[in-house]
C-alpha cells in the first residue's frame, strides 16, 4: 500500500494541474490519459450494412469521447479526470484491512474486477460517471416493440449502477467518509425522451425519481447552440417539450420506428460530412422531429450541469485521508503490471499518438482470438510504401492514385490526405525499375519542418542514392541533374520560380518528374505562365506526378484569377488524370474536424460555380477517429502584446515541459514589422539559447510543407477579406498532426469584430475546440 501512496503522490506532485505550479489563469483539468484512450478508431463506410457491429463499438467508444471533451472543458484546473478507470481483485483487498492475502488465489491473478469509465477527483469529493450508448438497440421491424425497448433502456442503467458501486466499494475501502457521487451519462439520449426510462408497464422496469436524477442527458454534454455545425451529424431530435407529448398510435409507430433507428445510426461524437440522418416521408415524423435542437428552450451547458449537480465542496482543502485515497486511485489508474507513470505524460501521449498517424494505423487489430470486420475503406499499403515509407495502411482512394497508369497525375487533396506519400512511394518504386539513363526528379520547397525527411527517410531505407540542389541558374541545374550519378534529384523551389521550373523541365532529358505543393507556384504565377508549364508537363514521356491543395495555399490572387486559372487545368486534364483525395489522415480526429469546418466555409465562397468546386477545393473528410489532444484556441478581440504574449508563453511552457524542442512548432502570420513576431522571436531563442533541439518557427506564407506533433499559431487576421483568413487559418492549422493551441488576435489599430465572418466561424468551432475569449 505504501508503494501505491507514493507512486500517486508522485504522479500528482508531476503531472496535475492542481498541484499549483501552472499558471494561475490555466484553468484546465487534469485529464489522463492527456488524450482519450484509442479504440475503435476505424472509420468504415456508411453506404454499407456489412459492419453494423463495427459502427456500434465506434458509436459507444465515441459517446465516452463526448464525455471526455465535456469534462475536458470544465474551468477548473482543480480536478483530474481519470479516463477508463479499472482495478484487480488484488488491488481492491489491498485497500480492505481485513482481507487475509495470503493463500489467495484471486490476489495473485490480475483479473479486472471493477471499473468506470470516468472518476473524477475534485478537492474533497470523487464523482463516478459511468457512459452508456444506445446504439446497442436495434430493430430492423418497423412495428418496435416498445416495452422491449423500455425493458433494455432500464437495463442500461442497471448495468451503469453494478459498475459505479463496485468504484464506490473500493473508495470506501479507503475511506469510508469521503463524498462520492455517481451518475450515468446518455450522450446521444435527449431530455425530450426522458420519459422512456419510467414508461414500462411493469413498476420493475421502471426507474425511481431519485434514480433518474443521476442521469446525464444528451443536453447537459452539448452546448445545444453550438452544435449545429454543417458537418456534423444531428443528435436525436424531437419536439422542444422536455417530456414526451400525447401521439396517436399511428404516429406512435412512426415516432418509436424513427427514434430507435437514430439511436442506432447516430454517432454522436464522430463527425461525418458525407452522410445525415435521413428524414422520414411520413408526416407524424416530420411533424415531430422538425424542431431542432435550437428551440427556445433554456438548454443547459455541461459546466451549468456540473455546477448544479457535483457537489464540490466549496473549501478546497484537503485533508489527510482523503489525499490518501486520491494518491492511491491515480497509481491504481497508473498500475498494470507496473505503475507507469509515463501514461501521464503530455509529451509520451503526443509522442505515441504521432508515431500511430505516421505510420499509417489508422485501423483496428482486435485482439488475438477475437473476430474483425475488414475494413473495406482501409487497404495494406504496397511493399514499397510499407517498407520504404513505413506506411502500413492506405486509403482506397490513395491506392487507387498509386496503381494508376495514367502517365501525368494530378492529385488534388486537403492537408494531411497523404499526397506526399503517394509521390513519395512511387518515386521509390519508379527508381526500382529504371534503366541506367535515366533519372527521378522531384521539386519542393524548403523551410522548417518540411517535408523533406519524409522523401531523405524512405529513399535511405531503400537504399537509394540523392542529391540535393537548390533552384538558381537553369543552365547549371541542368547539367547537374544530367550529369549527377545519383537515380534522385531533390530541388528545393521557391513560389517565384514557375519559370525557371518550366525551363528546366522543357531542357532535362530521361527524367520523371515530381512537384509536391504546385499550389505555392500557381498562385504567384500569372495564368499565362501557368498554362505554358501544364503544356510542357503534358508533353512529357516520362511520368510526372503532382500534388496540390488550393486552400494550403497563400491567396494574393483575386478569387476570378484563381477560377480562370484552375479552370485552364482542368480543361487540360483528362478525368483519369485528375485524382481527388479526401480523407484526412495525418492530423488526429480533433484537428480534423476543425479543419473540415475551415475548409467548409471557404468552399462556401466558390458555391457560385459547382463546376471546379471539387476541383478546386475537395471536401475533407475525416479518415480515422484518432483522437488527441483538445485543441484550444485563445481570441483576443483587441491588439494588446503584453496579453498576447503571456498567454503564448504559457502555452509554450507547457510544451517545452515535456517534449523535445525539435517536436514543437511555432507557426506565425506574415508579419511586417510585429511587435509579436519579435518577443515571440526572443522568447523561443532564449529557450534554446543552451540546447542542440531547436524549436522551428515559420511563417505561414512559407510553411506548406511543413508538420510537427505539436503545433502552437498565432494568427493574425488579415484585413477583410475573408478568403485570405480562412486560408491562412487553415493552413497553420494543418501543420499540427497531433496538439495544437492557437492564439488569434486583430491587426493593430482593429478588433476581431471587424472580421464578421471570422466570428461567425469561431462560433461553429466551438463545438470542436476550447475556445477562450481573452
Amino acid at each position: 500500500m505504501e508503494n501505491y501512496v507514493k507512486n500517486g503522490e508522485d504522479i500528482f506532485l508531476k503531472f496535475c494541474t492542481s498541484n499549483d505550479k501552472r499558471p494561475t489563469d490555466d484553468k484546465r483539468p487534469t485529464m489522463l490519459p492527456r488524450a482519450p484512450d484509442q479504440t475503435y478508431i476505424d472509420r468504415y463506410p456508411d453506404s454499407s450494412s456489412d459492419f453494423e457491429d463495427e459502427r456500434r463499438r465506434q458509436s459507444d467508444y465515441e459517446a465516452e469521447v463526448m464525455v471526455y471533451r465535456a469534462l475536458e472543458k470544465l474551468p477548473d484546473n482543480k480536478i483530474i479526470v481519470l479516463h477508463n478507470f479499472q482495478f484487480t481483485h488484488f488491488q481492491y483487498y489491498l485497500c480492505d484491512k481485513n482481507h487475509v492475502k495470503k493463500g489467495c488465489p484471486s490476489c495473485r491473478s490480475k483479473v479486472i474486477v471493477g471499473e468506470c469509465d470516468f472518476l473524477i477527483l475534485c478537492p474533497g469529493s470523487i464523482v463516478i460517471i459511468e457512459v452508456k450508448n444506445m446504439s446497442h438497440i436495434e430493430s430492423d421491424n418497423v412495428a418496435v416493440d416498445k416495452e422491449e425497448h423500455y425493458r433494455a433502456l432500464f437495463g442500461t442503467f442497471k448495468k451503469s449502477v453494478k459498475q459505479r458501486k463496485k468504484i464506490e466499494s473500493l473508495i470506501q475501502c479507503m475511506d469510508k467518509d469521503t463524498t462520492i457521487c455517481q451518475f450515468t451519462a446518455y450522450p446521444n439520449f435527449k431530455k425530450q425522451f426522458k420519459g422512456q426510462f419510467q414508461a414500462s408497464e411493469n413498476t420493475e422496469f421502471q426507474l425511481s425519481d431519485s434514480e433518474l436524477s443521476t442521469v446525464i442527458f444528451h443536453e447537459d454534454i452539448v452546448d445545444g447552440n453550438k452544435i449545429s455545425v454543417d458537418n456534423n451529424r444531428e443528435p436525436i431530435t424531437a419536439g422542444t417539450s422536455t417530456e414526451i407529448r400525447e401521439t396517436s398510435p399511428e404516429e406512435e409507430q412512426g415516432y418509436f420506428s424513427r427514434f430507435f433507428s437514430c439511436l442506432r445510426d447516430c454517432f454522436l461524437g464522430a463527425r461525418d460530412t458525407e452522410r445525415q440522418i435521413s428524414s422520414d416521408d411520413s408526416s407524424s415524423d416530420e411533424d415531430l422531429f422538425s424542431n431542432d435542437i435550437s428551440s427556445d428552450e433554456d438548454i443547459s451547458s455541461f459546466g451549468s450541469w456540473w455546477n448544479n449537480n457535483a457537489k464540490i465542496a466549496q473549501d478546497t482543502t484537503i485533508n489527510d485521508a482523503f489525499q490518501k485515497v486520491r494518491d492511491i486511485l491515480l497509481a491504481i489508474w497508473a498500475t498494470d503490471k507496473y505503475c507507469d507513470k509515463s501514461k501521464c505524460s503530455l509529451g509520451n501521449c503526443i509522442s505515441n499518438i504521432d508515431e500511430r498517424l505516421r505510420s499509417g494505423k489508422f485501423i483496428f487489430l482486435p485482439k488475438k482470438g477475437k473476430k474483425g470486420a475488414q475494413n473495406p475503406g482501409v487497404l495494406t499499403a504496397p511493399a514499397v510504401i510499407k517498407n520504404y515509407v513505413k506506411v502500413d495502411n492506405l486509403t482506397a482512394e490513395q491506392s487507387k492514385a498509386f496503381e494508376s497508369s495514367e502517365n501525368l497525375l494530378w492529385i488534388n487533396g486537403p492537408a494531411g490526405a497523404g499526397k506526399s506519400v503517394i509521390l513519395c512511394g512511387r518515386m521509390i518504386q519508379l527508381v526500382q525499375q529504371l534503366n541506367e539513363d535515366n533519372k527521378v526528379v522531384l521539386f519542393k520547397f524548403g523551410g522548417d519542418g518540411n517535408n523533406c525527411e519524409l522523401y531523405q527517410s524512405a529513399l535511405k531505407n531503400a537504399d537509394v542514392e540523392y542529391e540535393e540542389t537548390s533552384m538558381s541558374d537553369v543552365t547549371e541545374l541542368v547539367t547537374l541533374i544530367s550529369e549527377s550519378k545519383r537515380k534522385v534529384v531533390i530541388v528545393e523551389i521557391t513560389r517565384g520560380d514557375i519559370q525557371k521550373l518550366t525551363d528546366t523541365i522543357s531542357a532535362v532529358t530521361n527524367c520523371h518528374i515530381f512537384i509536391d505543393d504546385i499550389q505555392e507556384l500557381l498562385y504567384y504565377s500569372e495564368t499565362e505562365e501557368c498554362s505554358v508549364l501544364m503544356d510542357k508537363l503534358l508533353l512529357l514521356k516520362y511520368s510526372v506526378m503532382v500534388a496540390y491543395d488550393m486552400a494550403q495555399g497563400y491567396l494574393y490572387s483575386s478569387k476570378q484569377e484563381i477560377i480562370d486559372r484552375l479552370r485552364m487545368i482542368n480543361v487540360k486534364l483528362s478525368s483519369t488524370q485528375l485524382v481527388r483525395l479526401s480523407m484526412s489522415l495525418r492530423n488526429t480526429c480533433d484537428l480534423s474536424d476543425i479543419l473540415c469546418v475551415i475548409r467548409e466555409q471557404l468552399r462556401e465562397l466558390y458555391s457560385e460555380i459547382p463546376d471546379v468546386l471539387d476541383m478546386i477545393l475537395p471536401t475533407q473528410l475525416q479518415g480515422h477517429f484518432i483522437h488527441g489532444t483538445l485543441p484550444v484556441m485563445h481570441v483576443f478581440n483587441d491588439y494588446n502584446v503584453t496579453s498576447i504574449m503571456h498567454v503564448f508563453n504559457n502555452e509554450l511552457n507547457r510544451l517545452c515541459d515535456e517534449l523535445n524542442y525539435s517536436d514543437i512548432g511555432i507557426v506565425h502570420t506574415n508579419y511586417i514589422n510585429s511587435d509579436v513576431e519579435s518577443l515571440v522571436e526572443d522568447s523561443v531563442n532564449m529557450r534554446c539559447k543552451n540546447t542542440a533541439s531547436k524549436i522551428a518557427m515559420c511563417d505561414s506564407a512559407y510553411c506548406a510543407s511543413s508538420e510537427w506533433p505539436a503545433v502552437i499559431v498565432l494568427c493574425r487576421v488579415l484585413g477583410v477579406r475573408e478568403e485570405d483568413n480562412l486560408t491562412n487559418l487553415y493552413l497553420m492549422l494543418s501543420r499540427a498532426r497531433v496538439h495544437c493551441s492557437v492564439v488569434m488576435y486583430p491587426s493593430k489599430g482593429r478588433t476581431l469584430d471587424d472580421t464578421p465572418h471570422m466570428l461567425r466561424l469561431l462560433d461553429k468551432l466551438s463545438s470542436f475546440a476550447r475556445i477562450i475569449r481573452h
